[in-house]
């Protein structure tokens, strides 16, 4: 990938808008949140679907990403390479806007807007994406995932 740049995908009004996002709302002491974190291929799929299952809205952090790659055409459509991808925007969106919880900042508002009352949100990586969760949801927990190395292994070869 080497005449890949995401920043300059970027016009100056959304790198403003990532610098700058609006206020964060109080306190939610209703919603259910279940935070899933984990190495690749442990588990956190398969967890989020039981979830789903039993009614839960499942956000998973690297959707964020996605969204926004794919309406600026940065996917290839090889799951390795689009991963890398979303990784090195995940990175640069951290490092403009200076905080590393600036994507649980958007799914703390998208969970506020929501009218539903159940969510599992998966992809943890940092704490200070834990620390926005805990302090805006009273009901917040956050689960670890995970599977012995060789199964994880396993895995990432079939996908």
């Amino acid at each position: 990938m080497p005449n890949f740049n995401p920043i300059g995908a970027l016009s100056e009004a959304e790198k403003r808008k990532i610098i700058e996002p609006p206020p964060m709302p109080q306190k939610n002491e209703s919603k259910i949140i279940i935070g899933l974190t984990g190495p690749a291929a442990a588990g956190k799929e398969v967890v989020s679907g039981k979830l789903k299952e039993a009614g839960f809205n499942v956000f998973i952090f690297s959707d964020i990403l996605r969204r926004e790659a794919e309406a600026r055409g940065l996917l290839k459509g090889n799951p390795e390479e689009d991963r890398m991808i979303l990784s090195k925007i995940g990175d640069i969106v951290r490092f403009i806007s200076g905080k590393k919880g600036i994507l649980a900042e958007v799914l703390v508002r998208e969970i506020m807007e929501s009218p539903a009352q159940k969510f599992a949100v998966s992809g943890f990586r940092t704490e200070d994406e834990v620390f926005l969760f805990r302090k805006n949801f009273k009901n917040f927990r956050l689960v670890h995932v995970d599977a012995p190395a060789e199964v994880r292994f396993h895995r990432r070869l079939a996908e």
